[in-house]
């Protein structure tokens, strides 16, 4: 019994290192297709909100707190509590900094949705006009000090290889969730969730 479930957990980990490594493989594929060339004297503005650069700072100091985080891992809805690795950390939050807007052939691309209470911006929501665009909605929440305080990213990868579903949510200082679904190629399609929980 106790070997089973020792191959069980092996599987499932397993499965959640190939799932994730995949992902990020295509993630990154797409991204380096997708960025365009920048000359050194070109100052680049950017328009939307800037994820990548944003993603960056909480990755530095989630990183460096990564001892303080747990994480929970589901494979197909089995979970597993799972030690946070610093490495696998920054690996992570990867995806999110590959989901970034911020291109300059992309600026009119994106529909920007904004929410005001009382004056103060409280929402930023964009939305792509262009199938073609991996990146579906970038949301970002901030609280009544203007302080980010939820980005929510929806984004589909479509490749030969397999087809990648994300839906992702970042809570700065606290952790982040990624949720996948991969349909791989003459495979079982999968369902794998990250969650990462981190003490202020």
């Amino acid at each position: 019994m106790i070997d089973s479930q020792n191959n069980n957990t092996s599987l499932n980990l397993a499965n959640y290192l190939a799932v994730l490594a995949l992902a990020v493989v295509l993630l990154n594929a797409t991204a380096c297709v997708s960025e365009p060339q920048k000359l050194d004297n070109q100052k680049v503005v950017n328009k939307y909100f800037d994820l990548a650069g944003f993603v960056q700072t909480q990755k530095e100091a989630m990183s460096a707190a990564s001892s303080s985080c747990t994480k929970i891992v589901s494979v197909n809805e089995k979970n597993e509590n799972k030690a946070v690795n610093s490495d696998e950390l920054e690996q992570e939050l990867e995806v999110f900094i590959d989901a970034d807007i911020n291109k300059p052939a992309w600026s009119d691309k994106y529909i920007i949705d904004s929410l005001k209470v009382n004056g103060i911006l409280q929402q930023l929501k964009y939305t792509t006009i262009d199938p073609k665009l991996k990146t579906r909605v970038l949301e970002v929440v901030f609280d009544s000090e203007g302080n980010v305080s939820e980005i929510h990213v929806l984004r589909d990868v479509k490749s030969v290889i397999a087809d990648t579903y994300n839906e992702m949510y970042l809570w700065p200082g606290k952790g982040y969730e990624i949720n996948t679904i991969q349909a791989v190629a003459l495979s079982d399609t999968t369902r794998l969730q990250v969650k990462v929980s981190c003490q202020n």
